[in-house]
């Protein structure tokens, strides 16, 4: 993490279109050396009709995370939030081709709890290929990475929020990455947030949690962010047209509205090589 983060400037963010599902990438600068880091690389599994050929398979040619050289250079570190497919199986995929044309990149992940889950199977694999290699990190629940203006946490699993289904227990100990003023919770609902998170001073951009769903709950939300933007920056939802889940949900959005001065999804966006937040 120091490699990339300590003493270190973030110079650019890319929110790429690719359906539901996430991929962000990152580029810091440190003196005259560059580092590039991803946080989740999705894969659009089931998610964007466009996206999808004839035979219902997924076309990689028209799929966003193919479009136009955007893995021209390989990360020097992926940070994948939790272990559902719309939010490492990009870089998985990838792993075949591009990645074995370079140093392999370290992995830094919520620790894997296996399960008989269908989508975990090729988790398995990936855990075991990155285990091999000796490429994993793995980051317990409430643990929390600082340096300078970065902060790298797990989210912290409670009982009293009965009303998440414990099935979404994944999603709500994602990682969450804090860059300066920008905030990528994974799929962390806001009440899974750590404690640290309470102390942050402002956030002016924000990729919405778990693509827009119904949770976290509006409170939370409120309580974790509105005195803090003020009305101010933009919130970003990584979301595709037509996706089965139907994310977003209509009210968080109208919400997130209220809390920032613009609201933009991935669904909307036009540019095959998606959204850039510049000095994030």
């Amino acid at each position: 993490m120091n490699e990339i983060f300590q003493n270190a400037t973030t110079i650019a963010l890319q929110i790429c279109r690719v359906g539901q599902a996430n991929y962000i990438y990152g580029c810091n600068e440190k003196g005259a050396q560059r580092k590039y880091f991803a946080f989740d690389i999705g894969f659009p599994i089931g998610s964007n009709l466009q996206y999808r050929s004839d035979n219902g398979l997924i076309d990689m040619e028209k799929s966003g995370i193919f479009d136009n050289g955007a893995y021209s250079y390989c990360p020097d570190v992926i940070m994948v939030s939790h272990w559902h497919q719309d939010h490492y199986k990009g870089a998985y995929m990838l792993e075949r081709s591009l990645y074995r044309r370079n140093t392999a990149p370290m992995w830094i992940a919520q620790i894997y709890n296996n399960d008989e889950r269908r989508e975990e199977i090729s988790a398995n694999r990936l855990v075991a290929y990155l285990l091999k290699l000796g490429k994993i990190v793995f980051m317990p629940e409430g643990y929390c990475y600082k340096s300078g203006n970065y902060r790298l946490c797990c989210g912290t699993w409670d009982s009293k929020y009965e009303k998440i289904k414990l099935t979404e227990i994944d999603n709500h100990n994602s990682l969450l990455l804090q860059l300066n003023k920008t905030l990528l919770p994974g799929d962390c609902a806001c009440e899974c947030w750590p404690i640290s998170y309470s102390t942050l001073l402002s956030v002016d951009y924000i990729v919405v949690p778990h693509h827009g769903s119904k949770y976290p709950s509006a409170d939370e939300v409120r309580n974790k962010l509105a005195l803090k933007t003020n009305g101010c920056g933009k919130a970003y939802i990584c979301v595709g047209e037509e996706n089965r889940y139907h994310h977003p949900n209509d009210d968080k959005v109208n919400l997130y509205k209220t809390l920032f001065q613009e609201v933009i999804q991935t669904k909307d966006d036009t540019n095959p090589l998606g959204i850039w937040i510049l000095n994030p």
